[in-house]
């Protein structure tokens, strides 16, 4: 008798976690939902777009986008793909999901904090990617659920070349008014 076949969409997982295209290629064309949650594993709604996302190659993202991916869905503790793609720091995947998929980048995310992207990558002290952020519009006087700002917490982490940036933003958008 032969082993049972494994959940299509498990074995996309799989494929997303080892940044193998051609693996995920063919879990998409033998069923692997993009969309889809692993309930066997307790992902918390986490599907192989939000994995993909934490990862280093935007190609399986583009590959999952391309059969029906969502960009903009949330896991039960409010997490987005572009929340893991900017806490991994990874510049590419920010500019793949704001430029090919036209996410909200004013979105408030994260479960307990409920934080813009600007904001958490402030906390991290991820400067490039709050350059990329501020370039694209994003709130530089947004607050979290404590009251804070991306200025705030880069303060508070002593984030120096951070704080120097945002507060040149802040002033350049104040000569605007």
């Amino acid at each position: 008798m032969p082993p049972p076949k494994k959940n299509p969409t498990i074995e996309l997982f799989e494929a997303v976690e080892e940044q193998a295209a051609e693996k995920v290629v063919r879990a998409l064309n033998h069923g692997g939902d993009p969309n889809g949650v692993d309930e066997e594993e307790r992902r918390f709604g986490i599907t192989p777009v939000h994995v993909a996302c934490q990862g280093a190659k935007t190609d399986i993202l583009r590959l999952l986008v391309t059969y029906g991916g969502k960009v903009d869905t949330y896991t039960e503790y409010r997490r987005t793909p572009l929340s893991y793609a900017i806490q991994k720091n990874n510049r590419n995947m920010v500019k793949l999901l704001h430029d090919g998929c036209k996410v909200d980048i004013n979105q408030t995310f994260i479960k307990g904090e409920e934080c813009t992207p600007l904001i958490l990558a402030a906390k991290l002290g991820h400067v490039e990617i709050c350059k990329l952020l501020l370039k694209w519009g994003a709130d530089l006087d947004a607050k979290d659920m404590h009251g804070k700002t991306a200025a705030d917490y880069a303060k508070e982490n002593k984030f120096d070349r951070l704080l120097a940036m945002l507060e040149e933003v802040a002033e350049k958008l104040k000569g605007q008014e």
